[in-house]
């Protein structure tokens, strides 16, 4: 997953020169352990508070789906000779 770096807020440069965190792409890995490492605790913090929303998000929308695919297998469930109406 990518973020734009918080240092130069995406941008790329930072105090007229590329910027060092993110290498001048404007953009920070979470895999990148050196990026991650020169970023303030109250960033990690906000970071960790988007990566767990993400998660939330996917997991809700995986809900609906699952939900979706239950009502189909009930349906078909219902119309199999001696189950349904």
């Amino acid at each position: 997953m990518e973020f734009n770096c918080r240092r130069c807020n995406g941008t790329g440069t930072y105090l007229a020169a590329p910027c060092v965190i993110c290498d001048g792409d404007g953009k920070i890995d979470l895999l990148d352990d050196y990026a991650m490492s020169h970023l303030t605790v109250a960033t990690q913090n906000k970071l960790t508070g988007l990566i767990a929303n993400e998660i939330l998000i996917k997991i809700a929308e995986l809900t609906v789906k699952v939900n979706d695919v239950m009502i189909k297998c009930n349906e078909i469930h219902d119309d199999l000779p001696g189950h349904g109406h």
